[in-house]
């Protein structure tokens, strides 16, 4: 299996373990729930950081093996980060920095 598919399927799992839990039946374990929730969030987006930053590393190096010059490279990266998030371009651009 390859690496990505590993990554989905624990993705995956990891959503289901979430959706399995029990309701929380009292204020503090409903905001146990709550915290442990922002946690995963803020776990997945420093990860989703981690992987944009390595893209676009990747592609500049691409781009700067193949001979492009500086202010050609990276041209098109936002709408595709854009895109993978479900977002636009302009939020690509911002998440990527070019």
């Amino acid at each position: 299996m390859e690496t990505q598919d590993v990554v989905v399927a624990t993705a995956q799992e990891c959503v289901a373990a979430l959706k399995s839990l029990a309701p929380g039946d009292s204020q503090a374990a409903k905001i146990d729930r709550i915290q442990l929730y922002e946690q995963v969030k803020r776990i997945l987006s420093a990860e989703q950081a981690t992987e944009t930053h390595a893209f676009v590393q990747a592609r500049q190096a691409q781009d700067t093996a193949a001979g492009i010059p500086a202010s050609l490279q990276c041209k098109g990266i936002e709408a595709e980060v854009g895109f993978a998030r479900g977002e636009s371009a302009y939020l690509g651009s911002a998440l990527t920095h070019t």
